[in-house]
């Protein structure tokens, strides 16, 4: 698909709760995308993250709830080798994912920049540790 200029996909997909995948829109550009927050908050059918992968997030900034309240979500497979190195906000990112189990894709994350990671997996009620993101330097920042 062609180049999107966007900078804010700011809750775009917010409240589509029979959104069950994202099929269509993975071949998107969002490589001048700098706020993400909210994008798919509340998307409560939404199973996997597959299609998304190949995005280039490496300019984003803001992810703050970008898939809160996805709480049909299990695993976050498809979004492992996004550069996020630039991202500073990160609460709230996963929060109310009440069926994310596993977050092993993500923890070779660049996370270093971040200054907000305030309830970012707050209700995974189904998350069984987070030794998988040890390696993450955030150092006197608050995680959950």
């Amino acid at each position: 698909m062609g180049c999107i200029k966007w900078k804010k996909f700011f809750i775009m997909f917010r409240g589509c709760s029979s959104l069950e995948n994202l099929n269509g829109i993975g071949e998107w550009n969002v490589s001048n995308g700098k706020i993400f927050s909210g994008m798919f908050r509340g998307c409560s059918s939404l199973e996997n993250l597959n299609v998304i992968g190949e995005w280039n997030v490496t300019n984003g900034e803001d992810f703050s709830g970008m898939f809160q309240g996805c709480s049909s979500l299990e695993n976050l497979n498809g979004i492992g080798e996004w550069n996020i190195s630039n991202g500073e906000d990160f609460s709230d990112m996963f929060q109310g994912c009440l069926s994310l189990n596993n977050i092993t894709e993500i923890e070779n994350w660049n996370v270093s920049k971040g200054n907000n990671f305030l309830d970012m997996f707050e209700g995974c009620t189904s998350l069984s540790g987070l030794e998988k993101i040890k390696k993450w330097n955030i150092m006197e920042k608050e995680l959950i």
